[in-house]
């Protein structure tokens, strides 16, 4: 159970944009119009791609012995 408590305070952004890219509950709704409905997601998994990979810099550096 701890584990899982871990998992979910490194992650919860990971979860909150998967949650938000499968919902059906969209910002800008895609009934507008077919492609329109697709730019929150979008939006939503750049910025969520964006984060993981200065996070993932973030812990290089870290892991970088010092001289």
């Amino acid at each position: 159970m701890e584990k899982l408590k871990e998992f979910f305070k490194e992650n919860w952004i990971l979860l909150f944009s998967f949650i938000y890219i499968i919902s059906p509950i969209d910002l800008i709704p895609g009934d507008l119009a077919s492609g329109i409905g697709l730019i929150d997601d979008m939006a939503v998994l750049l910025s969520t791609s964006i984060f993981l990979f200065v996070k993932f810099l973030l812990r290089k550096k870290e892991e970088v012995p010092k001289k």
